[in-house]
């Protein structure tokens, strides 16, 4: 519902929090990089300077990927993030090889992207969905780069396994 007052709510509550309890520790999380600058505009001005390190304004994926890096031991990297047209790459010549006709190449980026956050699916080999499944991740693990199915997957799995630790926050 644009215009029903929700950033409004969130840079409210965010800068009483912050009034009240310099010291809180906050995360505010939305879905777009273009919602994540408005609020970060908005508390700043409303705080009237700069947004404090203990308040945390990200996108899901971006806080994913914060969590992901902290929890990385010692001299370990990540592998290279692909996204927009590197990935539909990958999602096309897995397309191509893989495709019987039931799908066009949109539906299936859609499926593969779904399956592969699906904590539960297990790609079935010998049918067209979990061949393309299948094969997008053995070209993405062949050339070392990693996509944000990746990324979150990592760290669902990492919090489930206690080898990422939850960020922490009152907030």
């Amino acid at each position: 519902c644009p215009g029903s007052g929700k950033t409004r709510l969130l840079v409210n509550k965010t800068a009483r929090i912050l009034r009240l309890n310099p010291d809180a520790r906050l995360i505010l999380v939305s879905f777009t990089r273009d919602s994540v600058a408005e609020l970060r505009i908005r508390i700043a001005k409303e705080l009237n300077g700069p947004i404090p390190k203990n308040c945390v304004v990200s996108t899901f994926h971006s806080l994913a990927l914060l969590q992901l890096r902290r929890g990385l031991k010692r001299n370990e990297k990540l592998p290279k993030l692909i996204c927009g047209e590197q990935q539909s790459d990958y999602v096309r010549r897995a397309f191509l090889k893989h495709s019987d006709g039931s799908l066009d190449e949109e539906s299936a980026a859609a499926m593969i992207e779904t399956c592969r956050t699906s904590l539960d699916y297990i790609p079935e080999a010998g049918t067209p969905i979990g061949d393309m499944v299948i094969d997008y991740g053995k070209m993405l693990a062949r050339n070392k780069v990693m996509d944000m199915s990746d990324i979150l997957m990592r760290v669902v799995s990492g919090l489930f396994d206690g080898t990422i630790e939850p960020f922490s926050a009152d907030y």
